[in-house]
Protein backbone atom coordinates (compact mmCIF):
# COMPACT_ATOMS: atom_id res chain seq x y z
CA UNK A 1 0.00 0.00 0.00
CA UNK A 2 2.96 2.38 0.83
CA UNK A 3 3.38 2.75 -3.24
CA UNK A 4 0.05 3.37 -4.08
CA UNK A 5 -1.54 6.95 -5.15
CA UNK A 6 -5.37 6.71 -3.99
CA UNK A 7 -8.59 8.46 -5.07
CA UNK A 8 -11.55 8.01 -2.52
CA UNK A 9 -14.55 8.99 -4.20
CA UNK A 10 -18.54 9.08 -3.82
CA UNK A 11 -19.20 6.18 -6.90
CA UNK A 12 -22.53 7.41 -7.02
CA UNK A 13 -22.04 11.20 -7.58
CA UNK A 14 -22.23 12.42 -11.19
CA UNK A 15 -19.43 14.88 -10.29
CA UNK A 16 -17.04 12.61 -8.99
CA UNK A 17 -17.59 10.44 -11.79
CA UNK A 18 -16.45 13.09 -13.89
CA UNK A 19 -13.53 14.32 -11.95
CA UNK A 20 -12.40 10.55 -11.85
CA UNK A 21 -12.62 11.00 -15.58
CA UNK A 22 -10.64 14.21 -16.11
CA UNK A 23 -8.02 12.68 -13.14
CA UNK A 24 -7.65 9.53 -15.19
CA UNK A 25 -7.29 11.33 -18.20
CA UNK A 26 -4.64 13.72 -16.68
CA UNK A 27 -2.54 10.58 -15.36
CA UNK A 28 -0.21 10.33 -17.46
CA UNK A 29 1.92 8.27 -15.68
CA UNK A 30 -0.71 5.75 -14.20
CA UNK A 31 0.02 6.76 -10.77
CA UNK A 32 -3.28 6.53 -9.57
CA UNK A 33 -5.59 4.32 -8.26
CA UNK A 34 -9.12 4.82 -7.78
CA UNK A 35 -11.84 3.32 -5.20
CA UNK A 36 -14.93 4.49 -4.68
CA UNK A 37 -15.90 5.29 -0.88
CA UNK A 38 -18.76 3.26 -0.66
CA UNK A 39 -16.61 -0.31 -1.78
CA UNK A 40 -15.83 -2.82 0.96
CA UNK A 41 -11.50 -1.95 0.04
CA UNK A 42 -12.18 1.69 0.84
CA UNK A 43 -14.49 0.99 3.91
CA UNK A 44 -11.99 -1.45 5.20
CA UNK A 45 -8.81 0.75 4.74
CA UNK A 46 -10.73 3.88 5.93
CA UNK A 47 -12.38 2.37 9.18
CA UNK A 48 -9.08 0.52 9.88
CA UNK A 49 -7.86 3.32 12.34
CA UNK A 50 -4.67 3.85 10.13
CA UNK A 51 -6.46 7.29 9.02
CA UNK A 52 -8.11 8.35 12.05
CA UNK A 53 -11.43 7.55 10.82
CA UNK A 54 -14.52 6.47 13.05
CA UNK A 55 -16.72 6.81 9.84
CA UNK A 56 -15.62 7.28 5.84
CA UNK A 57 -16.67 10.75 5.52
CA UNK A 58 -18.11 11.66 2.37
CA UNK A 59 -15.92 13.90 0.83
CA UNK A 60 -13.16 13.35 -1.23
CA UNK A 61 -10.04 11.47 0.32
CA UNK A 62 -6.42 10.85 -1.55
CA UNK A 63 -3.65 8.53 -0.34
CA UNK A 64 -0.38 9.33 -1.23
CA UNK A 65 0.75 6.40 0.41
CA UNK A 66 2.09 7.87 3.86
CA UNK A 67 -0.54 10.56 4.66
CA UNK A 68 -4.11 11.01 4.13
CA UNK A 69 -5.63 14.28 2.45
CA UNK A 70 -9.29 15.67 2.46
CA UNK A 71 -11.38 18.07 1.11
CA UNK A 72 -10.09 20.54 -1.14
CA UNK A 73 -6.10 19.14 -0.08
CA UNK A 74 -7.38 15.69 -1.45
CA UNK A 75 -8.05 17.58 -5.02
CA UNK A 76 -5.29 19.12 -5.36
CA UNK A 77 -2.99 16.88 -4.42
CA UNK A 78 -4.58 14.53 -6.53
CA UNK A 79 -4.16 16.82 -9.61
CA UNK A 80 -0.49 17.58 -8.21
CA UNK A 81 0.44 13.76 -8.46
CA UNK A 82 -1.41 13.61 -11.99
CA UNK A 83 1.60 14.69 -13.95
CA UNK A 84 -0.70 15.87 -16.45
CA UNK A 85 -1.11 19.20 -18.32
CA UNK A 86 -3.60 20.92 -15.80
CA UNK A 87 -1.63 20.00 -12.78
CA UNK A 88 -1.36 23.62 -12.79
CA UNK A 89 -4.09 23.72 -11.47
CA UNK A 90 -3.16 22.45 -8.32
CA UNK A 91 -1.28 25.95 -7.97
CA UNK A 92 -4.81 27.15 -6.34
CA UNK A 93 -3.62 25.62 -3.35
CA UNK A 94 -2.37 28.90 -2.07
CA UNK A 95 -5.92 29.98 -1.59
CA UNK A 96 -6.06 29.85 2.46
CA UNK A 97 -7.41 26.27 3.16
CA UNK A 98 -10.46 28.13 5.21
CA UNK A 99 -12.01 29.43 2.05
CA UNK A 100 -10.78 26.22 -0.41
CA UNK A 101 -13.11 23.99 2.19
CA UNK A 102 -15.59 26.72 2.63
CA UNK A 103 -16.39 26.06 -1.30
CA UNK A 104 -15.75 22.25 -1.47
CA UNK A 105 -18.30 22.05 1.32
CA UNK A 106 -21.15 24.15 -0.39
CA UNK A 107 -20.18 22.25 -3.94
CA UNK A 108 -20.26 18.68 -1.88
CA UNK A 109 -23.52 19.39 0.37
CA UNK A 110 -25.38 20.36 -3.65
CA UNK A 111 -23.38 18.39 -5.47
CA UNK A 112 -26.65 15.69 -6.04
CA UNK A 113 -28.63 18.55 -6.38
CA UNK A 114 -26.60 20.67 -9.20
CA UNK A 115 -24.67 17.52 -10.81
CA UNK A 116 -27.24 14.34 -10.49
CA UNK A 117 -26.72 11.03 -8.73
CA UNK A 118 -26.94 7.65 -10.08
CA UNK A 119 -28.47 4.63 -7.82
CA UNK A 120 -25.43 2.49 -8.01
CA UNK A 121 -21.40 3.17 -8.95
CA UNK A 122 -20.49 3.66 -12.39
CA UNK A 123 -18.28 0.65 -14.00
CA UNK A 124 -15.15 2.14 -15.40
CA UNK A 125 -14.60 1.65 -19.06
CA UNK A 126 -12.40 -1.86 -19.89
CA UNK A 127 -8.82 0.57 -20.66
CA UNK A 128 -8.86 1.77 -16.94
CA UNK A 129 -10.51 -0.89 -14.98
CA UNK A 130 -6.97 -2.19 -13.84
CA UNK A 131 -6.82 1.50 -12.34
CA UNK A 132 -9.53 1.07 -9.94
CA UNK A 133 -9.85 -1.10 -6.14
CA UNK A 134 -12.28 -2.79 -4.55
Amino acid sequence: MKEKRIVFYDGKCILCNKSVGFLLKQDIHKRLSFATIQSDFAQQLILSGQFGFIEAPESVLFYDGNRIFTKSDAVFEALKQSKGRKRWLSYFRIIPKILRDFVYDIIARNRYKWFGKTDSCILPPENWKERFLG
